[in-house]
């Protein structure tokens, strides 16, 4: 009974990935105008998306910086295209199957063992998610004791709301405190002031990566509603009910920003797919970065 539940699982997974995927297919070739998304990527600020990129690229970089804190990774051609590398696979393969991804190269590579990569990725992760509680948290607080709630520019948004959304947040960083500091594996470099300058930074990069993707597409946010969508799109990738690429939860994501956020619009959908290819062209040229850095790093050795 039990091999056949192991059996099935993936299966179902592979079920639910798919149909996401062509769910999300479906409805923009099915019942939207995709001939005025392509409309919106040819007339796209070639400027904004290339600072977008730089953001994109910069965070990655500071990734293996603070990898090399953690787990002494090393600043070189190959570690970078292993950082590059767990960064395009990450994106396209679903259920965050591509994060097993760096360990397994980093041992390849000789600079890790598959445990300790493993271990890292994972704190490293946690970080993040502490990040990202943060800003959620310092949102909420504003919000409260604002009036206007002029940051977000969302009229549904009721001190009803930010209490369920405080609760929420509030009891997610206790149980993952609790967590933390249960175990005690936990190596002091995770608290070292690098580790925390670089995640900072990484996040930083992130919420102007997004900024500038969505002004390429002609679609201003201000900082409330960046951290909304960077929530968004956060927890969204670690449910199970993402397509390929992030379907299905990037448009969610970008379609609850543009819709209810001051930049409303009615082709919100639309407006949404445009900014998934922008991302999706930004991660291919990430793996291609990886593939030149790794044939470089081949042909110095």
């Amino acid at each position: 009974m039990a091999d056949d539940k192991v059996r099935t699982f993936p299966w179902l997974r592979l079920f639910l990935v798919f149909s996401v995927t062509a769910l999300t297919l479906v409805l923009f070739f099915g019942f939207y105008d995709y001939k005025k998304a392509f409309s919106i990527l040819r007339g796209a600020d070639f400027g904004a998306w290339a600072a977008a990129f730089f953001f994109f690229l910069l965070g990655h970089f500071l990734r293996l910086l603070r990898y090399n804190v953690v787990m002494g990774l090393g600043v070189s051609l190959k570690s970078f295209a292993i950082v590059s590398g767990h960064g395009f696979w990450a994106y396209f393969m679903p259920l965050r199957l591509g994060e097993l991804v760096f360990p397994y190269f980093a041992k390849m590579a000789g600079l890790s063992t598959f445990s300790n990569a493993l271990s890292s990725l994972f704190w490293t992760r946690a970080a993040d998610a502490f990040i990202v509680l943060f800003l959620g948290f310092s949102l909420i607080v504003y919000c409260f004791f604002s009036e206007t709630n002029d940051l977000i520019g969302f009229g549904w948004v009721s001190r009803e709301v930010v209490f369920v959304l405080f609760s929420f947040l509030l009891f997610a960083s206790l149980f993952a405190l609790f967590f933390v500091f249960r175990n005690k594996i936990v190596k002091l470099a995770y608290f070292s002031p690098a580790f925390l300058i670089f995640t900072a930074a990484i996040w930083f990069c992130v919420l102007v990566c997004n900024y500038y993707i969505g002004l390429s597409i002609g679609i201003g946010m201000n900082l409330g509603q960046l951290v909304i969508l960077v929530l968004l799109l956060t927890f969204g990738y670690f449910l199970p009910l993402q397509g390929l690429a992030g379907a299905g939860v990037h448009e969610v994501a970008w379609l609850s920003v543009i819709a209810m956020g001051s930049v409303g619009n009615a082709d919100a959908f639309i407006y949404a797919v445009a900014s998934h290819f922008l991302v999706a062209l930004m991660v291919v040229m990430l793996g291609l970065c990886s593939l030149l850095l790794i044939t470089l790093s081949r042909y110095r050795e």
